[in-house]
């Protein structure tokens, strides 16, 4: 009886081992990528995952682990994506927040002043 007891124990946690030591994971850089501008908010729980913090204009992933730190920003209404950030210790900084939005591109844009003028690089 004890024997059988300590099997159906010891095959059940074997089965979780299982499970878990299998678990997918998906916060990961390259599936960040695949979000892109226009998604809705269950486009971006199937790639990602369920977030740390669910707000309604941002979604704030983290995996204090792998010091891996994601957010995902939203329209108004919460129904689209419109920009994402990601950081990790090896890639650093990726993506744009909403208020870097309306900044305009500087690469090659022509600089004049009374001093003299230049291009941005």
């Amino acid at each position: 009886m004890i024997i059988r007891a300590l099997s159906k124990l010891m095959l059940a946690a074997f089965a979780v081992v299982l499970v878990v030591g299998c678990a997918e994971e998906r916060l990961t850089f390259e599936r960040w990528q695949t979000i892109h501008e226009g998604q809705t908010p269950l486009a971006v729980e199937e790639a990602i995952g369920e977030p740390w913090n669910k707000m309604s204009d941002r979604w704030i992933y983290e995996d204090s682990e792998r010091h891996i730190s994601a957010r995902i920003y939203f329209n108004e209404d919460g129904t689209k994506v419109i920009c994402k950030q990601w950081y990790d210790p090896d890639r650093g900084w990726h993506g744009k927040n909403p208020d870097e939005l309306d900044v305009p591109e500087t690469s090659g844009a022509e600089i004049r002043s009374s001093t003299g003028s230049g291009t941005i690089d």
